[in-house]
């Protein structure tokens, strides 16, 4: 994705998920390797330039859980994004 973020418009609410194909268990659970996981790093940028009063980012929940120990997947999310 190329968005052009110094073009974007004062934000108020940044809303964004990441694709949940990475992280399945139906699939090959590649979790942030997987290229499908490539948008929650774009959202994660544009949330840092754009800096808006609120942001909402839908939880995939093996972000956060297995195979990793519990929790250090939510940090390694909070960390990008804070």
């Amino acid at each position: 994705m190329d968005i052009d973020v110094s073009k974007l418009p004062k934000i108020d609410l940044l809303i964004g998920g990441s694709p949940c194909q990475g992280f399945s268990f139906a699939g090959k659970m590649l979790n942030f390797d997987d290229h499908r996981s490539a948008l929650f790093w774009e959202f994660a940028r544009i949330l840092k330039y754009t800096d808006p009063t609120y942001f909402l980012l839908e939880n995939v929940i093996r972000q956060c859980v297995k195979p990793r120990p519990l929790g250090r997947g939510y940090k390694h999310v909070v960390r990008c994004i804070h």
